[in-house]
């Protein structure tokens, strides 16, 4: 599920340039039912603001100027960045010479319990 951060910082993005409007009305629509799920939401609000923006691009109501200069009063004061977490290579694991031991037996599985996972056949 997308956390209502995510798309400030993605309005943060759009309104430093890094990405354009096409790219932000690509990220929004698919998520936009996601949004709109708490219509009481600042987040929700936000993406009725940006999808009322583009409407109003496509009408020639509003130009692309004016939409940053509505959105930029929706931003937080505190721009909000995505960082992806590192990912991790073979080299950082672990590994050991030693041989894999098999998982010890304590001879209590019994597979006509009613516990057990296994497939069990009821006569009906």
């Amino acid at each position: 599920m997308y956390t209502s951060m995510e798309i400030f910082a993605v309005l943060n993005d759009y309104l430093e340039r890094r990405i354009t409007l096409w790219d932000l009305e690509s990220w929004l629509i698919p998520r936009l039912p996601l949004y709109l799920q708490n219509p009481d939401s600042t987040a929700a609000r936000l993406a009725g603001t940006i999808e009322l923006c583009l409407s109003e691009l496509q009408g020639g109501i509003r130009t692309e100027r004016g939409i940053k200069k509505l959105l930029s009063q929706q931003a937080t004061p505190e721009p909000i960045y995505l960082r992806p977490y590192p990912s991790y290579s073979s080299v950082d694991e672990a590994t050991s010479s030693t041989p894999v031991m098999e998982p010890a037996s304590f001879g209590w599985f019994d597979p006509s319990q009613v516990w057990s996972t296994g497939l069990r056949v009821a006569n009906v």
